[in-house]
Parts: structure tokens; sequence; C-alpha cells
């Protein structure tokens, strides 16, 4: 892999970048788009190649928020470009040394495309670049679906795709309808026994639905056990049950002495069928085939015990027991295993045409949809057609984060940019990411996919970034060391390679230390040696990350300067963790805030507020009010609630207060519902006098633990609700002229709150509650991408990568026609011990990769924590990443 050098880097043809974690990715990818932007293709011109404007230029990345940080920086490097010119222009020589040296440069190699003495037709770079700076809000940076949809809608007729198709973000209903559609269909015709059988491998509408919903997140998929394509479930049941029947009259008519007689006398191996094991195996075949017992799929072990072939493979010398009782067991279980294995592939293929279906009846796409229907236009009779159209608009294309990509995109970009062999390329194609960063497989990233691009190149179009402008030098090395020592630190064997970087030394003059000493280790492994179990692990390991972080607040600096709140970061994986060291911190006086991708819908709050519009809409139904009032938010107190129901006087003031609130909301909306609910105040009325200290909701909400956090939730709330009421026609009252109204947003807002791991959008993320200076606890997950001066890594022992809980998931390499190899995600529902086994080398190699992440997150410092866990020690340790590392 060579070196990338931003200025001598080849623009034509397909390139793969690997960027290591801090080492300028997205500094690298503006100063390339300078140069596409000033055609600077030096010797590499096979023709003339006009100047590329913005709009020519494709960057796609994976989110709406890093598509507005990539536009900014290139906005911004633009600018510097711009900037740069004009003082050339007043000081051609330079003597300032204010110019940047690569933008020197740069403008010196492309002078001949713009304007001068010698060239007087052509265009003035200021002009130019004044132009593009000004077209930037339209520059051609979209997420990858985003993409998608521009390209079918702009090229409708290449693409066989109609205008007239609505895009949603969110289609699980349509998928949830869908699995529950295909649960009638095939549950409710069946009887007893049957539908026993099939409960035994799924448990209902709900559990199709999560488990489709799983699948459908890969593009190419290989589903084990196989089975066979021309039967469904009920026919299986059906071959199952007969065998059944067949293996039971047998076992009736072969009575015990005779079975067991036939497996004494016989050669078969007595320490497998002893004088303790026999009986109770026959025995148990004669309980399984009488006609009191239901059969349900499932055939016990002592059982199958008595099969021919196991009868055949436990006989060493002399016969085997041969008999047509045994045989029938063989066959009833190879009926059985066909129905266990025929029922995901009807179940994924009858779910995934009825979802289709009924999205195309109600002419919607969702983001998904776009990939699909792209690659399969490409892949048409107007494929060629369409890719030279997308080619012509985008000669050059970025993709940013192309670790985290899939088969389905990269076939799409592959197919678009595909340069034939001999023919020169007249386009580029940029795929930049690091596979060690690749950690995003539960969306349906696939790193194999990187791989395999990466393969397809040779050694002259694969480059790496080598320099780490983020951390501090030595902790670049100590990281460096610590992957090293491994000669497989990411698991997989050959197929992610630890390559170590240099330290620009950008960060060594903010060095992390502790006062009085001149400097100390950057990277610092804490062991707790006192023996414990796992959940008091957790609590220790969050307790001494609270304590360090308090030692630190007082005796440490980056240099000259005091360690703040704001300059430390605690990564965990979920949020129990989270809870744990927020808590841990409180208890010390010290503020932090936790980030998160979690929905506000997911909330305490939400589920609050949904109490509350479901007590308007309902005014004269008073229970509804009564369990509006107890909820956790306003935290009223048993003695005031018990009250409402004994004085009058004060629960008819409690009853004016809703209808107070429901006109607001009729008159105003919901917005000003929200805020005069939140100046609500309790009630304190007696018959004999009025006690008007009570305090506002808002202002008793901010003295709760987390006050400040649950009043942000509201708020975020009333504007999720807001624009819900816009979309949905709700303006104000009950009905309006449309006959939508309150009961139509509180069904939209109860169905969301209802299904709020589903319904996840950037818009609903949880906000920040405060800009102060605060300790930030992020997810591991989340802070891919930031850094912090000081990190703190409290459970990376807590992990547990060595179980198969569900399906095994893992990837094997398939041989296409054309004799290329690509990799392909098999899902086992029935694993074996060699199954889990790739299963648990995949999962532990996804954590290598998180845990990587999470190393390189810190600039100064960074501290991780080991619990010395001693009843579970090999599973909380060996099994975690640090450990394998270690």
């Amino acid at each position: 892999m060579k070196i990338l050098q931003t200025d001598s880097f080849p623009l034509l043809g397909k390139r793969l970048i690997e960027a290591s974690a801090g080492t300028g990715k997205t500094y690298t990818i503006a100063n390339l788009y300078l140069r596409l932007l000033l055609a600077d293709f030096q010797l590499e011109k096979p023709r003339e190649l006009a100047l590329q404007p913005v709009d020519r230029i494709l960057v796609v990345t994976f989110t709406r928020a890093a598509t507005e940080e990539l536009r900014g920086r290139i906005r911004d490097r633009i600018r510097d470009l711009y900037e740069d010119v004009l003082r050339l222009e007043q000081d051609p020589e330079d003597k300032n040394n204010q110019i940047d040296p690569y933008i020197k440069a740069l403008i010196e190699r492309t002078k001949d495309n713009f304007y001068n003495t010698q060239q007087p037709n052509k265009l003035l770079l200021t002009d130019w670049l004044q132009a593009n700076l000004a077209q930037m809000d339209e520059s051609s940076v979209f997420t990858i679906h985003g993409f998608c949809q521009r390209i079918l809608k702009q090229f409708a007729f290449d693409s066989g795709v109609g205008f007239e198709s609505e895009m949603i973000l969110d289609a699980q209903e349509y998928l949830r309808r869908a699995a529950q559609d295909y649960w009638r269909e095939l549950a409710y015709p069946m009887d007893q026994e049957q539908l026993s059988a099939l409960l035994g491998q799924i448990s209902s509408p709900e559990d199709v639905f999560w488990k489709v919903r799983g699948w459908l997140q890969h593009d190419d998929i290989e589903l084990l056990p196989k089975a066979k394509a021309d039967i469904d479930f009920p026919t299986a049941w059906k071959a199952a049950k007969t065998s059944y029947d067949s293996a039971l009259k047998a076992w009736q008519e072969f009575s015990t002495q005779d079975a067991n007689d036939l497996i004494e006398n016989s050669g078969v191996d007595k320490r497998s069928f002893s004088k303790t094991t026999r009986p109770k195996r026959i025995a148990a075949a004669k309980v399984f085939f009488s006609e009191l017992t239901s059969f349900n799929g499932k055939i016990p072990k002592d059982v199958l015990e008595l099969g021919q072939e196991n009868l055949f493979t436990k006989t060493k010398k002399g016969e085997a027991p041969e008999h047509k009782a045994f045989r029938l067991i063989d066959q009833l279980a190879v009926d059985c295993e066909q129905m266990t294995a025929v029922l995901p592939h009807h179940m994924l293929a009858q779910v995934k045409a009825k979802f289709w279906a009924s999205m195309e009846q109600a002419n919607l796409m969702n983001p998904d949809d776009l990939l699909r229907l792209l690659a399969n236009a490409l892949n048409g009779s107007h494929g060629a057609s369409l890719a030279e159209h997308i080619r012509r608009q985008y000669p050059f294309a970025m993709i940013d984060e192309f670790q985290d990509t899939d088969s389905l995109q990269y076939e799409i970009f592959n197919q678009v940019y595909h340069t034939q062999e001999g023919i020169e390329a007249s386009s580029g194609l940029y795929m930049i990411g690091d596979p060690k960063q690749a950690i995003y497989s539960f969306r349906g990233a696939d790193i194999f996919t990187y791989l395999q691009a990466g393969k397809s190149l040779d050694e002259n179009s694969r480059f790496t970034l080598n320099k780490n402008w983020r951390s501090h030098s030595d902790l670049v090395s100590a990281t460096n060391e610590l992957f090293s020592r491994h000669p497989e630190p990411f698991v997989l064997p050959g197929k992610i390679e630890f390559q170590s970087v240099l330290a620009a030394g950008n960060s060594d003059d903010g060095y992390f230390h502790y006062r009085e000493e001149e400097k100390c280790a950057p990277l610092n492994i804490l062991l707790n040696s006192e023996g414990t179990n796992r959940d008091g692990g957790r609590y220790n390991a969050a307790e001494m990350c609270a304590k360090s972080i308090q030692q630190l607040l007082l005796k440490s600096c980056l240099k000259e300067r005091a360690v703040t709140a704001g300059d430390i970061a605690v990564l965990v994986h979920n949020r129990k963790q989270a809870k744990l060291v927020k808590d841990n911190l409180k208890n010390l006086g010290i503020n932090s805030v936790f980030l998160s991708r979690d929905s506000v819908l997911n909330s305490m709050e939400a589920r609050d507020l949904l109490r509350w519009l479901t007590a308007i809409a309902e005014p004269q139904n008073e229970r509804l009010l009564r369990n509006a009032l107890a909820c956790e938010s306003l935290n009223y107190n048993a003695e005031y609630l018990a009250s409402l129901l004994e004085d009058e006087v004060r629960w008819e003031a409690e009853l004016a207060q809703l209808y107070l609130l429901r006109d607001r909301f009729n008159q105003r909306g919901v917005m000003a519902f929200l805020m005069a609910w939140l100046e609500m105040k309790p009630c304190l009325i007696s018959e004999g006098a009025e006690i008007d200290s009570a305090e506002s909701f808002a202002v008793r909400l901010r003295k709760q633990v987390d006050g400040e956090r649950k009043l942000t939730n509201f708020l975020h709330l009333g504007e999720v609700l807001q624009q819900a009421s816009r979309e949905l026609g709700v303006q104000s009252g009950f009905y309006n002229t449309d006959g939508k109204g309150l009961l139509t947003l509180l069904r939209w807002y109860s169905e969301r709150c209802q299904n709020a791991l589903l319904h996840q959008s950037e818009e609903q993320q949880i906000r920040l509650e405060s800009d102060a200076n605060l300790v930030q606890i992020v997810t591991i997950h989340k802070s891919k991408g930031l850094q912090y001066p000081v990190v703190f890594l409290p459970f990376c022992w807590d992990e547990d990568n060595n179980v198969v809980k569900f399906d095994a998931l893992y990837h094997t390499e398939k041989t296409q026609e054309e004799g290329h190899a690509r990799s392909v995600l098999t899902i086992n529902t029935k694993p074996d011990t060699d199954v889990k086994k790739k299963h648990v080398a995949e999962v532990r190699a996804e954590a290598m990769r998180l845990l990587y992440v999470a190393l390189t997150r810190a600039e100064q410092a960074c501290f991780v924590q080991l619990e010395n866990v001693q009843k579970y020690s090999k599973g909380a340790l060996m099994n975690s990443a640090i450990g394998y590392l270690l």
C-alpha cells in the first residue's frame, strides 16, 4: 500500500484510500476536492478535461450531519484558496510566508487553466472560485440515499422508476403489517398440533417482524440450513406428521422387551447403550410414540439415539441392531429438520413479497428501496446508458466512510465507474475509509465489501494516510505498541492488517501531566485487583472512574492550564453503563452529560406527555386525569394525590386547569399547550384558604435530578409534535375542515412512543441539554469521528464475545460465474459448534475494531480500567477485546 501524497495522487481511475484514526481524512478529501476544482490532472491527461464545478464533483457519506460537516469543510478550504489567491495578487513573492504551501503549489501547477496574458480568453481564477463558493449550497455532497433518490428522479426513463412515488423515511409499519398478514395466513388455519410445531420455532407476528427486519438489513444473504425450494411450512409439517404417524404405528407394534433384547444381543457399543441408558431410551421412545403424546415437531434426544444410522455408528464389532422402528426415527428426523429449515426461507420470501407489494400499492419508497431500485436499473437493459449518464454528470466521486458500505452500495458505484481493460480512464472514484473502524454491522454495514473492493485493485491503486495529527506523539507510540505486539490484532487472519502510524506532533505542546510532575504516561491501564462478580465489577468500575476524574480535576493540567470537566470524555457501551458513571460523578459533585442516539420518544418525558394529551382529549374521563397527575415528571407526593380523592374543591381546581389546557390547545395549538402545561401549578387550595406559594411545573422540574435534561426533552417533544401537526394538517381544535385534530395527533404520537426503537431519525435524537463545562459520557459508536483531550474507558472488560444468543452470522466466500470471489453473509438458524466458532470470530473481530475506535479518541491521555471479576474471570476479561489484545 502506497503512502498518499495529496499533490501527486492520481485523479483518474478507481482508488482506495485507507485513513487510520486521526490521520486527516476530511482534510485530505478537501484537498483532493481543490485539485479536481482546478483540474490539476498534471501528466495523466488522456484528453482535455474541463474544470469541474462543485455540482459535478460527487461526495457521498452516510448521515445528513456528516454531509453538512463535509460541505462546510470543503467550503472553508475553497475560501482559504480564494483568500490565498488574493494575497498572491497583492504579494506575488509571498514575502511574509502567509500562503499555505500546498495551495501555492496547486495554483502554480494549474495556472495554465485560467486567465493569463498568453490565454486572455480563459476565466479568471478568482471569478471561478467566487462562482463555486456562491454555489456551495448546491454542491453534490449527498448521503448515499440522497444520491440514489436524485439519480432515480433525474433519469427516470433510464431507471424505470416513476416520478410520482412518495418517499418515506420509515417503512417499519408496512413491514409489520406484512408480518401480521403472513402470520394470519399461516397460523390461523392450523390445528393444535401444527400450531404447537410453529410456536416451537416462532412465537408471534411480532417475532416474525423482528426476525425479517434483521434479515432485510442485509442485501445479499444465505439462509442455512438449506430447504427445498418447492415446499412451504404446512407441506413440510404434513410430511413430518406422516412420518411420525408411521413411526408411532411401528413402535406400538414393537414391544419394549423386543427392543431391549434386539439391542442387548447386538454388537452395538454397550458403553453407549448400557443397562442404565438402554431402558431409559426405549421408554422415552414408547412415551413419545404413543396416542397420548401430541406431536410438536421436536424429537427428544433419547429417541434420536435410537435412530438406525446412530446404531450403525455405535456398532464397532458384530451386527448392528436393525428394525423398521429405528429406520422410521431417522426418516422422522430428516422431515423435522426440513420443517425447521423451511420456515425461515418461507417466512423471509413471503413477508418480503408482501412488504414490497404493499409499498408499491401505496406508491411509496423507503431509503433501502432507493438503493435496490438503482442497482436493478444499472443491471437492467438500460444499465449501460444510465451509468454513462451518471458518469457524465459526476465524472469524479468520493465515497467517505467506505468501511461502512454494503455490497449493494459498492455494486452501484462499481457499475457506474467501471473501467474496461485497455481503455484509459476519464473519470475517478475514490473509496475512502478505515477497515479498523468498521463498527456498524448492526445497521447492515459490511466490512467484507471493503476488503473485496481492496482485493480488486492493484497495489498502485491502494493508498494509506500514515501520519496521526490528532494525538500526542507518546500516545500514538503507545497505541502502536499495544496493537503491534499481537500477530492478529483484528482477529480475522489476513483480512485487516495493523500498520503503525507516525505522529505529526501537533498535540505535543498541550501535554497532559499532574502538578509537580513534568510528564506522565499517556496510556494508562488501571487494574482493580479486588475480586468481585460482574455486577460488582460494574459498580466498582464506575466508582473508580468517577474518583479518578475527581483527582484529575484537582491535580492535573494540560501543559499550564488546569484540566476542566469539559476536557474529559467517558466512553461506554450502553446507557446502563452511562447511568452508573453519571450517578457516581453526581455523588462527587461533578456535572456530566450523556450523549446518545436514543430517541426522545423513548424517554420517560415522552410517556408523561402522552398521558396529558390523552387526558385533554377526554376531559370528562376523570381516571385519565388521575393517571396524568400521577406521572413521574410532576413528582407529586402520595399525600397530595390522596387529597384529590377527599378534597372536592381541590379536585375541581385540577379539572378546571385541565379544561384550560384543552382550550389552549384548541385555540393556539400543541406548542402553546405545552408552554401552559410547564407553567401549571399544583392546586394547593382548601375550603378555607388559598396557598399561593406553589411553584410552576417548570421550576420544580429544574430542581429534580437531571431536571435540565427533562426540561430539554419536553421542549424537544413540543417541536416534534409541532412538526407532526403541520404534516398531519392539525392546526388547532379537535376536528378541522380535513377531519383531523388532536385525536389524529394523539394516534400518531402514541404509535411513535410505542415503537420508538423503530421510528428513529436525526430530528428525534435526544439533544444536549447544556453547553456548560460538563464531563461528556458517550457511547463508543457515537464517539467515532470525535476527539477529546482526556478519555476514560471504564468498561472495556465488560464484554462477552463468546456466546451465540440467536442466529449465527458469518461471511463465506462465493465464486461468481465470472470467476470473481465475493463475500456473502450467511445466517444459520441452527448452528453447530463449528458454525458458532465462525460467528464468535466475527463478533470478536468487530469488538476489536470498537476497541480501536475507543483507544484512538484521545488527544493527550487515555485511561483504561480492568476489573478482576473473580467468579467469571475468564468470561469477563479473556472473552473481551482488551483481554484478547493483552
